[in-house]
């Protein structure tokens, strides 16, 4: 049942590309959006990634995005680097439906 949770809604992210430590690229679809969205306007919701001045982005990514054991260092998305700042395993049981982390625009703000 918890199997391929991520699977459906992920044709509605974005394309993107996990980098890790050994160079490792997976790519995938996923999500970013500004952490903090009260300081925005409703416009800025609703922007690419990058495109506001908003420094931390939440990211949502499938399981296969991070390998275990490896590193993720960054996240390259519509035309932008993103430094992986944190990220976190999701589980549902024993069974991981996805990854949670928290990144910065490399480069700084727009």
């Amino acid at each position: 049942m918890t199997e391929h949770v991520f699977a459906r809604i992920a044709p509605y992210g974005r394309s993107m590309t996990v980098v890790d430590e050994a160079g490792g690229e997976t790519p995938c679809k996923g999500f970013l959006q500004p952490v903090n969205t009260l300081d925005y306007d409703g416009v800025a919701l609703f922007q690419a990634p990058g495109m506001t001045s908003q420094p931390e982005y939440l990211l949502l990514a499938p399981p296969e995005a991070i390998r275990p054991g490896v590193k993720a260092e960054t996240v390259r998305c519509g035309g932008a680097v993103y430094e992986i700042l944190g990220v976190q395993g999701i589980f549902c049981g024993e069974t991981l439906t996805h990854w949670e982390g928290v990144l910065r625009r490399k480069g700084g703000g727009t």
